[in-house]
């Protein structure tokens, strides 16, 4: 797996160089992509980084070189092995208090990249990645928000209570909310899931964000659960799930690894945990819908040329035609084929 590669290569070079005077150790990472991309270390402060060799001609597509905390990205001189007509783009870490994300940060660069058919794409790629990164940034200090911390109890909440029971704990590859897809849950050509939790009293109303989260094109289903927690001081903390999901994913490195990855690219971190400790949900009430063409939804085909925002509240109460059990749910779910070959 490459993002395993990653940390060996960098352990490798940093016990078999000893520092010297400029430049850097650098092995490559990803042998037959598209586009090359390093694990580096400076070779006179030690330094981690990553190296991504680029043609010069897309350099264009960069203008300024992005600008942002934590990180730095420049562009080295000349090196050794490098055709002349490329460019190697270094990716820093600038604040060594960030180490644990960014290792998790560069592994899912690397991922990303070799699978990218064409430079260019490459180089969308990275920029939209670094300001992830900030966004990410933005919330190591205090933590997830309370409506973030409700909103991943409930993901979790279903992963391990519906999700894994039917088609095993390889079904942590189909969590795609923690990286802002449409829905929270796809098997790819298979089935989705989006998942709504909300505090407030009664489960009546949803928010949906954008005409791609109702949207069942290419998927033999959707499915809308929705949930209403309580805090309750007898129930479950988000650290007790993700505590729970770790142990069941432990079983493979491979679950593991992609676990704890999408797990910081959802925004918790161990160095947060004492802060959602101390509070605990129970789920008071849960309602799953089954998304066709009978349940109301706003979709791309029918929206406006020049809409290119839509947020709306849906009212359960309109839905019911579609409504069904978890029973029903389960059932389902359990017939179709849940646990295929995930992407990294």
């Amino acid at each position: 797996m490459i993002s395993r590669g990653l940390e060996l290569l960098w352990r490798e070079i940093e016990s078999s160089h000893k520092p010297r005077e400029g430049g850097w150790v650098r092995r490559l990472v990803n042998p037959g992509s598209v586009v090359s991309v390093h694990a580096a270390v400076a070779s006179n402060s030690g330094t981690r980084s990553l190296m991504i060799d680029i043609p010069a001609r897309t350099l264009g597509i960069l203008n300024d070189l992005p600008v942002t905390g934590g990180l730095s990205v420049s562009l080295t001189p000349p090196l050794e092995g490098v055709p002349g007509n490329q460019r190697s783009l270094a990716v820093e870490l600038d604040d060594a208090q960030y180490s644990d994300i960014f290792a998790v940060f560069c592994t899912d660069l690397v991922d990303r990249i070799s699978q990218c058919a064409k430079v260019n794409d490459a180089t969308v790629l990275l920029l939209a990645r670094l300001e992830r990164w900030q966004e990410f940034l933005s919330r190591t200090t205090s933590g997830l928000s309370q409506n973030e911390v409700v909103g991943l109890f409930g993901e979790l909440w279903l992963l391990k209570n519906i999700l894994v029971p039917l088609g095993g704990i390889g079904l942590v590859g189909s969590w795609t909310g923690a990286r802002r897809s449409p829905q929270d849950f796809i098997v790819p050509s298979v089935c989705a899931v989006e998942v709504k939790t909300t505090t407030a009293q009664a489960l009546s109303h949803v928010r949906i964000h954008g005409e791609r989260q109702l949207d069942d094109s290419g998927l033999s289903c959707l499915f809308l659960a929705c949930l209403r927690t309580e805090l309750d001081p007898d129930g479950e903390s988000l650290n007790d799930i993700v505590h729970d999901l770790r142990r069941q994913a432990a079983v493979t490195p491979e679950f593991s690894s992609k676990f704890d990855k999408l797990l910081t690219e959802a925004g918790w971190l161990e160095r947060h945990m004492d802060r959602y400790e101390q509070v605990r949900f129970r789920v008071a009430q849960s309602r799953f819908f089954r998304v066709d063409h009978h349940f109301p939804r706003l979709l791309a085909a029918n929206i406006a040329p020049g809409i290119d925002e839509v947020d709306y509240r849906l009212d359960l109460r309109n839905c019911r035609a579609c409504e069904c059990d978890r029973i029903e749910l389960e059932l389902m779910l359990s017939s179709l084929q849940l646990c295929p070959n995930f992407p990294s």
